[in-house]
Parts: structure tokens; C-alpha cells; sequence
């Protein structure tokens, strides 16, 4: 943990922090990574709106238990991170809870565990790519956090602010990606080439208009959009006249 925290740039001021919550993290990993992963089999499977309510499900648990445990227990950021596991844990509940005795064609049983008829090549050759994606994401973000250390910790958690901005933009269009690829997969295979092309251009298009109406929602609001995060605005720093550089 602590190679993993110097690389990605935590400072003497954040290291307990970032130390408090990645423990805390780790240990509920399996409902962190299954909460992700079943949203996203229940919706290859056809189901949008049963992926769609784990994932509400968990982050409104989420959004309700930040601030209780937070500011209500004073537990700080460990109070973040235990908010996070419970709702990553409740959102993982419902899908298994789906796969057992909702309407899913799959199954979460042992017996129903194979490796064959080319089962593990397939699987392998739809996740590499889209792990790949989310794997340099985060590398991206490891080396933006270690070029802003050596500005000072304001720095760190402005770039985190406009990341999470960044993020919420970027969800909605990846959340019409997501929603449209059962239906092109189903058009695929039952070989319904029109049907294919249409919900492909229509998707284009909207996901490129509500990419542009953002990005300008964002760049004329920008004042009022940090504010929701920060309440101060502190002087640009640079590497001349840092804290860190005296």
C-alpha cells in the first residue's frame, strides 16, 4: 500500500488520509469490483433497467450515508470509504439477488460453471479491450497526480475536482454507449443490418449533441459548478512559488 500511494502521488498532508480510506477500500474489494462488473453482465444480458437500479441502489446509499457518517459521526474519510463498501455491498446484493431468483437467463451457480465451447476465449476477447480502457484511465490519472506534487496539495485536489466534474459529464455519454450495446448486439445477431444502422447513427448523433451541450454548460458555469466543491479560491500556484519548492 504504501509503494501504491507514493506512486500515485499522496504528500505527507494526505498520506494518512489516502492510507484510511484505501484500507478501508481493499478490504470490501470483491463488492467494489462484482458491483461494476454484474451491472454490466445483467445489462449485456438485455436487462438495462435491472443494471440501471443496482447501480441507483448503491450509490444513493451512497450519497445518504456520506454525509451521516462523515459529518454526522465525525469518522472523516474513513466514514467516506465505509459509505462506499456499504453501497457498493448493497448494489452487489441485488444483482446476485437478480441472478437467483429474478427473470435472468444467466446463473451465478457452481454448476453452471464451464470452460468450454470456447466459453473463457470469448469472454476474454470482449473484457481485454474494455479493461485495457479503464486500466490506462487510471494510469493517466496516477501520472497527472505525480506532475501535481510538485505544486502542493491545492493543486492535487483542484485537478481532483475537475476530474470528478470531467467524470460526471463523461458518465451520461458512457452511459448511452452502455444502454445502446445490447441493442446493437441483438441487431447483430439476429442480422437486422437496418435496424443496426439506424440505432447507430441516431446514438451518434445524440451522444455528440449532449457532448457539446455539456461541454458548454461546463465552460459557462465553471465558477459555479467548483463552488459546489470548494468554498475559497486560493492563488494559481506554480513550481517557482510553491510551498513545496521553498
Amino acid at each position: 500500500m504504501d509503494e501504491i500511494l507514493s506512486l500515485v502521488g499522496a504528500s505527507l498532508d494526505t498520506w494518512d488520509y489516502a492510507k484510511s480510506y484505501l484500507t478501508i477500500v481493499s478490504l470490501g474489494g470483491p463488492f467494489v469490483l462484482n458491483s461494476n462488473c454484474y451491472s454490466n453482465v445483467v445489462r449485456a444480458g438485455g436487462r438495462s433497467s435491472q443494471a440501471m437500479m443496482g447501480q441507483i441502489i448503491g450509490n444513493l446509499l451512497i450519497v445518504v450515508l456520506d454525509p451521516v457518517m462523515i459529518l454526522g459521526f465525525g469518522w472523516n474519510i474513513a466514514g467516506a470509504a465505509i459509505a462506499a463498501v456499504i453501497g457498493n455491498v448493497a448494489g452487489t446484493l441485488c444483482y446476485i439477488l437478480y441472478f437467483v431468483w429474478g427473470r435472468s437467463t444467466l446463473s451465478v451457480s457452481i454448476k453452471d460453471f464451464t470452460l468450454k465451447d470456447q466459453v473463457c476465449s470469448g469472454v476474454l476477447a470482449i473484457d481485454v479491450p474494455a479493461a485495457l480502457g479503464s486500466l490506462l484511465m487510471s494510469v493517466s490519472q496516477i501520472i497527472i497526480n505525480s506532475q501535481m506534487t510538485q505544486y502542493d496539495d491545492m493543486a492535487v485536489a483542484g485537478m481532483g475536482v475537475a476530474m470528478k466534474v470531467v467524470t460526471i459529464t463523461g458518465m451520461v455519454c458512457m452511459g448511452l454507449g452502455q444502454g445502446v450495446q445490447p441493442l446493437l448486439g441483438c441487431c447483430m445477431g439476429a442480422k437486422l443490418w437496418e435496424r443496426f444502422k439506424k440505432a447507430l447513427r441516431f446514438s451518434l448523433a445524440f451522444s455528440l449533441a449532449l457532448g457539446v451541450v455539456l461541454t458548454v454548460i461546463c465552460y459557462l458555469f465553471v465558477n459555479q459548478i467548483v463552488g459546489a466543491f470548494l468554498r475559497t479560491q486560493a492563488p494559481i500556484p506554480t513550481p517557482y512559488n510553491s510551498p513545496a519548492s521553498s
